[in-house]
């Protein structure tokens, strides 16, 4: 039969010596009577009745109510940490943990100090609750959580029935490094380890970040942003609109197309059939081409058309920070990187400030196994000042694929998209392709919606629908947008010289 170890706590030790001293004092009485004697024989009553009150106090105290679950037991307590972003996913984790126990109790404290002081020691009354901080959990989506919050678990799964459980988890009080602390009270290591296994696996498998668009960046002033989970030294993860980038919204040439069907949704559609072909499932890609071609607006298309998957945008500083980006991209795989720009960060090592984030770059694309369901996406506006060891080293990219400037026919049929809620019987759509040679996407739009702009100036603003165009607000447009233009304006509003 097992014997469970008698663990004893101060007031159980108070009253044990208070008896004792008691029972001199009757001895005392019975040989010598007199006030001395009885002096002795009345304190430890005090005592004693001080005592009990203290610990039915004690009940409604943290100290009570979790010594209540784990009297008998001799227990430690084993800690964990997460980043601060994790709160959220470590917090539902939890609760849906709890549920799953025999018997599951929540309990909202407020405490300074770790979980085994405050369980060795000893407190009467009702501590304070801790505050409900306002958290975001997807984009413009928020509710509210305590800073602190037990949960007292009878057999919960994973254990035997007649297993106790305390688990706490802690969110950070101001300071640096922001981390969560995980504190599990038990009486056996592995059966702690179980616990930490379990919560972590459901902690990323139900993560509120997962199939969404976030966006990394890095600030050396962390602030509060009501659109972030904060971790760390301002590393901030923001959730984005997510984008609906469909087929009908994108225009490319065939070839592109085609490409992008091999390289990137026929290799993720069929992935496992790849893979069990010998084909890795990790995948990199590099979008190059003139400013305003599309690039960034086809890594939106992918994601739209990949469902389920969870996309990191990587712009900024946070490109320093490629290592938690990449631990991040192996937790919630399958998983899509976008690093855009990457010629401003990732030039040539001997003129390049952010050398080491090159070399990080290069460890994330060596360093992920053919098993890691990750696909980056690099974007860059000039293929020539990206080092050579992204441009030249074979099984980093697996595909580069050029988005130039539009030609006539895609220019059209960009034209025709942009105009179709729109009266364009006064407009030569042929003129228009003609005007607009040399130019990029971005700079079509701007076309469209000068002009459009000096149609309804024409006819007073009015809210008629739908609005008429005609081919001369397109050549006021042009004018306007063009006219105080030299190689470089031309440049930044769309107009560019091929490369040869």
């Amino acid at each position: 039969m097992h014997h469970r170890p008698i663990l004893l706590y101060p007031s159980d030790i108070l009253i044990a010596l208070c008896i004792l001293i008691g029972a001199v004092g009757a001895g005392a009485i019975g040989a010598h009577g007199g006030g001395q004697a009885a002096f002795f024989a009345a304190v430890p009553v005090v005592v004693v009745v001080i005592v009990l009150v203290l610990r039915v106090g004690s009940r409604f105290h943290t100290y009570g109510v979790l010594n209540g679950l784990l009297r008998g037991l001799r227990y430690q307590v084993f800690n964990d940490q997460v980043p601060l972003y994790r709160y959220v996913d470590w917090f539902r984790a939890l609760e849906r943990y709890a549920a799953l126990a025999r018997e599951g109790r929540r309990w909202d404290a407020l405490h300074n100090e770790d979980l085994l002081p405050l369980l060795r020691g000893f407190a009467a009354g009702r501590p304070p609750r801790p505050a409900r901080k306002k958290m975001c959990v997807g984009f413009e989506q928020y509710d509210f959580f305590p800073d602190e919050v037990y949960w007292l678990l009878r057999g919960p799964a994973g254990l035997e029935p007649e297993d106790r459980v305390v688990v706490r988890l802690r969110a950070p009080r101001g300071g640096w490094p922001q981390w969560v602390r995980v504190e599990v009270a038990c009486d056996d290591e592995a059966k702690s380890r179980v616990v930490l296994e379990r919560l972590a696996e459901d902690a990323l498998a139900g993560s509120i970040y997962r199939g969404q668009f976030l966006e990394f960046r890095y600030v050396q002033n962390p602030h509060t942003d009501a659109d972030s989970q904060v971790e760390g030294a301002g590393l901030n993860v923001l959730f984005k609109a997510r984008p609906n980038v469909t087929d009908a919204d994108i225009i490319l040439d065939e070839r592109t197309t085609e490409i992008l069907r091999r390289s990137v949704f026929d290799f993720f559609v069929h992935r496992e059939e790849l893979h069990r072909l010998g084909l890795p499932r990790k995948r990199a890609l590099l979008f190059y081409g003139p400013p305003g071609t599309g690039k960034t607006h086809t890594c939106r298309h992918i994601h739209t058309r990949l469902a389920g998957i969870t996309s990191i945008l990587a712009t900024g500083d946070s490109l320093t920070r490629l290592q938690d980006v990449g631990k991040f991209a192996r937790q919630l795989r399958p998983t899509l990187v976008i690093i855009e720009d990457v010629d401003l960060v990732f030039a040539s090592r001997e003129v390049n400030p952010y050398s080491t984030a090159l070399g990080e770059l290069m460890d994330q694309l060596d360093g992920f196994t053919p098993d890691e369901e990750v696909m980056f996406l690099l974007t860059t506006n000039a293929i020539e000042r990206v080092e050579q060891a992204i441009r030249d080293r074979p099984g980093r990219i697996n595909q580069c694929l050029y988005l130039g400037l539009p030609g006539p026919a895609l220019r059209r049929r960009y034209l025709e998209r942009y105009l179709k809620r729109y009266d364009t019987r006064g407009v030569d759509l042929d003129h228009l392709v003609r005007q607009t040679e040399r130019t990029s996407q971005a700079f079509l739009k701007e076309y469209v919606l000068r002009a459009v702009q000096v149609a309804a100036e024409a006819v007073g603003y009015r809210n008629g629908e739908p609005l008429p165009l005609h081919t001369a607000h397109f050549d006021t447009a042009f004018e306007e947008l063009t006219a105080h233009g030299n190689r470089h304006s031309d440049a930044i509003m769309g107009f560019h010289t091929e490369r040869e």
